[in-house]
């Protein structure tokens, strides 16, 4: 559902908003500095959102405790990764950034974009290959108890369904890891070939760098599955060690207005699930 806000309590978030905005500082003209003075401003905002009932349950579901907060500082960091690098000044305020000279505009848009969550997200974690056997040869998906989970394999509907392109090599390299050399070396991103992913569909906001409830969520469900599968027997722990340290992740596809899955990002597990993961 969307969050349909109290008129007086949308001025007066809308209010505090507008005066935080120009208190917010951002390094080479694209990092967002989360220590800015705006953010105690956006806290006040916060508390400007019902602190009880179906709404304030439905946020916390959607972002975290601090849903305002969060929201409005990850979606900046994540328009900002978009824009041009600059080495001077190093430190400027964001009013000072190409686009966001207007703090009431800025604010009417960001407070636009809060109301209509939650998102649509599809999460899938590729597993390591000795788990591949998990799903029979003769499938292609299999579906949970619950239909939002699901086992899926690499196959022409999975990469016309969710594909792994972002236009431009700079965004791609900020959104799915590595630099942007290595992304420009390795071509276009693809799934690879007859691999085996845990897929979860969640709703609600995930960030550039995870920690909304969403994200906990997803991670929950891969930690999960794998515990079963060792609880049945399916899988077992090996006892070898890798020379270099086990790095897994989970790709982020955002379905849009229109229906179709787009691609935003990919965020790293964990340590301990990647090695979990990596042992198995």
């Amino acid at each position: 559902m969307a969050i349909d806000l109290h008129p007086n309590a949308k001025a007066r978030i809308a209010e505090i908003v507008a005066r935080a905005l120009p208190l917010i500082e951002v390094d080479h003209g694209k990092f967002l500095r989360r220590a800015s003075g705006g953010v105690m401003l956006l806290l006040m905002a916060d508390e400007a959102l019902p602190q009880r009932g179906p709404i304030h349950d439905a946020l916390l579901a959607y972002v975290d405790d601090y849903p305002l907060v969060e929201f409005i500082l990850d979606t900046l960091a994540i328009e900002l990764q978009s824009a041009e690098y600059e080495k001077e000044p190093a430190r400027k305020k964001l009013v000072e950034v190409a686009g966001y000279e207007n703090s009431a505009a800025v604010t009417a848009r960001l407070i636009g974009q809060f109301e209509i969550l939650p998102n649509q997200y599809r999460t899938t974690c590729p597993l390591p290959k000795a788990l591949w056997g998990c799903l029979p040869d003769e499938r292609n998906q299999w579906t949970f108890e619950t239909t939002s989970s699901r086992l899926v394999r690499t196959s022409k509907d999975l990469s016309d369904l969710l594909p792994l392109h972002v236009q431009e090599d700079a965004e791609k390299a900020q959104r799915f890891g590595g630099g942007l050399l290595s992304s420009l070396l390795t071509g276009p991103l693809t799934w690879e070939e007859n691999a085996v992913h845990i897929q979860r569909d969640v709703e609600g906001f995930i960030g550039p760098y995870g920690g909304s409830a969403p994200d906990l969520e997803a991670r929950r469900f891969i930690r999960s599955v794998c515990g079963l599968g060792l609880a049945l027997r399916l899988f077992q722990v090996n006892s070898s060690y890798p020379v270099y340290p086990p790095k897994y992740g989970y790709f982020v596809h955002r379905k849009d207005n229109e229906g179709n899955w787009r691609a935003e990002r990919k965020l790293e597990l964990d340590d301990r699930i990647s090695w979990g993961l990596e042992k198995l």
